[in-house]
């Protein structure tokens, strides 16, 4: 997943399709709360298709 963190947070931002964007504008970085909302609002739309099995 660390591989798919760049294009995670280029959703985030936006930078494809500015008016899906789930940051605001201009985004404070510092603002973990505002973050974290954005960031809960993809992983649970994204969570019924990231079901993976793996057998080792």
């Amino acid at each position: 997943f660390q591989a798919d963190m760049s294009h995670t947070l280029l959703y985030l931002m936006g930078y494809n399709a500015p008016e899906d964007r789930l940051l605001p504008e201009n985004f404070d970085w510092s603002d973990e709360a505002t973050f974290d909302a954005a960031y809960k609002t993809l992983t649970d739309a994204l969570r019924p298709w990231t079901i993976d099995f793996h057998v080792a």
